[in-house]
């Protein structure tokens, strides 16, 4: 009996997702988790995408991050439910015992891997991301995980039109003699 009530509202988002599908190539949106803040992604190739973080962890008074990913994606199922990985740099901005005269900076190499589901102009992600900071003395390993929550700014359909427009200008065509 249990199981049935679970499976039908799976059942209903991947009858949603096949009818409604609607990747992306903009979305922005929050972040949640152990860290918090703004997300922005964006897809630079068929299954590759950019993304920023601008985030802050439980004292947001004491630190901001602000990290770059390029991460890779495979459809899970549908081409809007998907598993990514990839890497990037990471920089964090820290205050040491709360004082703002003693501020320093980690640099890291964050890797991450997650989930990501797209249903019309929302976008749902979760990802976990160990960081490695190759400039402290302390604190060298960090984990993060968290769910964003997105909006679709522009859709693919829309990206494709962008990116030729983009293309177009940038060309290098060669006149006819």
């Amino acid at each position: 009996m249990y199981y049935k009530f679970c499976l039908c509202p799976l059942g209903f988002l991947l009858f949603i997702s096949i009818g409604h599908a609607q990747t992306y190539f903009t979305t922005g949106g929050l972040r949640l988790g152990s860290d918090y803040g703004l997300t922005l992604k964006q897809f630079i190739m068929k299954k590759t995408t950019v993304e920023m973080i601008l985030a802050t962890e439980d004292n947001a008074k004491t630190n901001l991050g602000l990290s770059f990913l390029v991460d890779k994606h495979q459809p899970i199922l549908t081409r809007n439910f998907n598993l990514f990985y990839g890497a990037g740099l990471s920089i964090n901005w820290f205050y040491e015992n709360h004082e703002y005269a003693s501020q320093r900076r980690k640099i890291g190499v964050p890797v991450q891997v997650g989930l990501e589901f797209t249903v019309g102009k929302i976008n749902l992600s979760w990802d976990y991301t160990p960081i490695l900071y190759i400039s402290t003395n302390s604190n060298a390993f960090d984990t993060l995980k968290g769910l964003s929550v997105r909006y679709v700014f522009i859709n693919k359909k829309e990206g494709k039109r962008i990116s030729k427009r983009i293309k177009s200008v940038f060309s290098n065509k060669k006149k006819k003699k």
